[in-house]
């Protein structure tokens, strides 16, 4: 597995909320990572659509990274046709230590369509104590459970929709979970990849 630095990360030299006007109040919930159609960026977007209108206006949805920019428009047709009252933010790249960035989220979705590697911005989040929704695909439920994270089927907008009711209702839980994963992921670091590999390199 990936490793991930787990020393102190330096600040970014912006903040989300004042950069993009959002009302403290709100859920700050989001992407980090390419804007690409394999990510789910479709299936968070519907599974918003699903909440009620007091739901959705508790919640900010933003997309922090590049990506296609005839995907981007998709999803802005995609908005469009559901009548999404509230926008959605696409924050292009952003410089900076990523965890700086992740911190500054109440809710880290990772929902992948078909694969995902190791999934080290799940990772960060961890770090972090972010809380963490994410799609049961490629390596990510070889270390990841639904003791530390929540876990839904790709594609499966409604399951994400379920999930965000969960959080907006118990954030205490999911809260809870984020601060048993600050400690697991903790076994994660360098040294211990390093080791692993040498370990192998001296089997062959």
């Amino acid at each position: 597995y990936n490793a991930i630095e787990l020393t102190k990360f330096s600040p970014v030299f912006y903040n989300l909320r004042k950069e993009y006007n959002i009302n403290k109040e709100k859920k700050l919930i989001g992407i980090v990572g390419r804007v690409e159609r394999y990510k789910g960026h479709e299936d968070l977007i519907f599974a918003y659509s699903l909440l009620n209108q007091e739901a959705q206006n508790n919640v900010q949805l933003i997309f922090i990274g590049n990506g296609d920019k005839s995907e981007i428009s998709r999803l802005i047709r995609i908005q469009s046709s559901l009548e999404i009252i509230n926008p959605f933010i696409f924050t292009g790249y952003l410089k900076g230590e990523s965890r700086a960035i992740i911190e500054q989220l109440d809710l880290l979705c990772v929902v992948t369509k078909d694969f995902e590697g190791f999934g080290l911005t799940i990772a960060e989040a961890m770090s972090c104590s972010v809380p963490v929704l994410a799609t049961k695909v490629g390596a990510i439920p070889e270390f990841v459970s639904n003791d530390i994270a929540s876990l839904v089927n790709p594609e499966s907008p409604y399951q994400i929709s379920d999930c965000l009711v969960e959080f907006l209702e118990n954030e205490g839980i999911f809260k809870k979970k984020a601060k048993i994963a600050k400690k697991y992921i903790q076994k994660f670091s360098p040294e211990r990849m390093v080791n692993h590999f040498k370990a192998i390199m001296r089997e062959l």
